[in-house]
């Protein structure tokens, strides 16, 4: 009588059983399944490996908790988005600025204060509708327009060399701002004239520098105590300071024009600029302080009394 032979091994089934049990034992003593066994991930390169077709897309770094310098600084608005492009403000126009802190953004768009609110959540940023005054400037401000249709599109921001760039969704860059007024920037910036006083040291009461500002481009400037404007160019060299008034409207305005024209025949007189913490001094050359600016991050939008 023959056995039933396996027609594998060409050994007895009942054999084979025996076997395979005794396997499964020494499995399972081992620690491991008979059944299923544990494989290691296969690594997936990052992209810009050209040896797999498949690739890990890049990741954002982290971002900061605490974004450095992004709220708390003056920016000044060097390059927006015009007609879709990406372009360059002119250096002798008004300049155009944005301070955030926390949660609320205001600024000035070279004529007109504005001020919106934004949510910030690390890399990511967006921003509310704009408002804004509405004042009538003989003095174009290019940057304005193009700045307060740019916001509401922002969605990301980043800080590069001292440079904030605003981008939309697809990291095409609408807004590049440089910091501004502030000690150590010089004088190119937005400032409200917080004091002013004549040669022999009469100053002007405070309460009436209440819309006082001015505003320096890279080799221009307008200011005002809050009626007319006074254009004109100025030269910067370290504490060096010359500038030139170029002229002013014509409006009257009760109460303020005798500190208007103070104000046009001091900023004649600068000669050199000094910081005193968050204030710059300009002084005459007996060294007598003549005008007193500080940085103008908190514009207040309410309409001012300033009408060209």
């Amino acid at each position: 009588m023959h056995r039933q032979l396996s027609p594998v091994f060409g050994r007895p089934a009942g054999a084979l059983i025996r076997l395979a049990l005794s396997l499964g034992l020494v499995l399972t003593a081992l620690g491991l399944s008979s059944v299923t066994l544990a494989q290691s991930p296969i690594p997936v390169p990052p992209c810009g490996d050209t040896r797999a077709p498949q690739c890990l897309p890049p990741t954002d770094p982290p971002p900061s908790d605490a974004p450095d310098g992004l709220e708390g600084t003056t920016w000044l608005v060097t390059q927006v988005v015009v007609d879709g492009t990406l372009s360059v403000m002119p250096a002798d126009g008004p300049v155009a600025t944005m301070t955030l802190e926390d949660g609320r953004a205001m600024g000035d768009g070279g004529c007109n204060a504005f001020t919106t609110s934004y949510v910030l959540d690390g890399a990511t940023i967006t921003f509310d509708r704009v408002d804004a005054t509405r004042r009538q400037c003989l003095i174009a401000a290019p940057a304005e327009d193009p700045l307060f249709e740019a916001l509401p599109l922002v969605a990301r921001w980043s800080i590069t060399d001292g440079v904030l760039t605003l981008e939309d969704p697809d990291r095409s860059p609408l807004v590049v701002l440089e910091p501004g007024a502030g000690p150590g920037t010089g004088i190119r910036g937005l400032w409200h004239i917080s004091g002013l006083a004549a040669r022999d040291g009469t100053a002007v009461d405070p309460a009436r520098l209440a819309g006082a500002e001015a505003t320096f481009g890279d080799d221009r400037y307008r200011a005002t105590v809050g009626c007319n404007w006074i254009v004109g160019t100025y030269a910067e060299d370290g504490p060096n300071l010359t500038i030139t008034p170029g002229g002013r409207t014509k409006m009257y305005c009760e109460g303020l024009m005798d500190a208007e024209d103070l104000l046009l025949q001091a900023l004649g007189e600068i000669t050199s600029s000094a910081t005193d913490g968050d204030t710059l001094v300009l002084t005459d050359d007996d060294g007598t302080p003549r005008i007193w600016l500080t940085p103008r991050g908190a514009v207040d939008p309410a309409p001012s009394s300033v009408a060209l």
